[in-house]
């Protein structure tokens, strides 16, 4: 049985979109195992088709780069799990 679809907030933009688990449109995005390390690392649930696609599509170095400018003794890092 396919869960009912929801609307979500994506946690990166803010943008609402409509998660279907189980037959949803994220399935079909492909992540790189960095991608899918970092969004697991900075976020707790879902993000929208644009921003899963904006990081699917980054460059590894682009990543690291900006992950260093992150500001020492700032907020946890919280780990994102899928739907």
């Amino acid at each position: 049985m396919i869960p009912k679809p929801k609307y979500k907030t994506c946690e990166s933009c803010g943008a609402t979109f409509l998660c279907q688990q189980g037959a949803c449109w994220c399935d079909a995005v492909e992540l790189r195992p960095d991608a899918l390390e970092r969004l697991q690392s900075e976020y707790r649930d879902c993000l929208c088709e644009a921003c899963l696609k904006a990081v699917a599509s980054q460059p590894l170095a682009a990543r690291r780069a900006r992950a260093s400018r992150r500001v020492p003794g700032g907020p946890p890092v919280v780990r994102r799990s899928r739907h």
